[in-house]
């Protein structure tokens, strides 16, 4: 997996200075997905995040699973 690429925004987030690892937690630890979703909920820049992250496949991006992010792509398809 690459590092994402860095945009402005980035440095507005409130994981900014948290350890990246906390947002792509051990596959099937959903724990680790709540924790990273919990932080996510005041951050400022939260829908550029989850925008940024829309076609990612690994982690919570914005405050979104993987699998929400799969279910607004479907939807966005239909």
């Amino acid at each position: 997996m690459n590092p994402p690429e860095w945009h402005p925004w980035m440095d507005d987030a409130a994981c900014a200075e948290l350890p990246p690892d906390d947002w792509f937690p051990d596959n099937g630890n959903h724990w680790g997905n709540e924790r990273a979703i919990k932080i996510c909920e005041d951050c400022p820049v939260r829908a550029m995040c989850a925008e940024y992250g829309m076609e990612e496949r690994y982690g919570v991006w914005g405050g979104l699973s993987p699998r929400a992010r799969a279910a607004i792509r479907r939807e966005r398809a239909a």
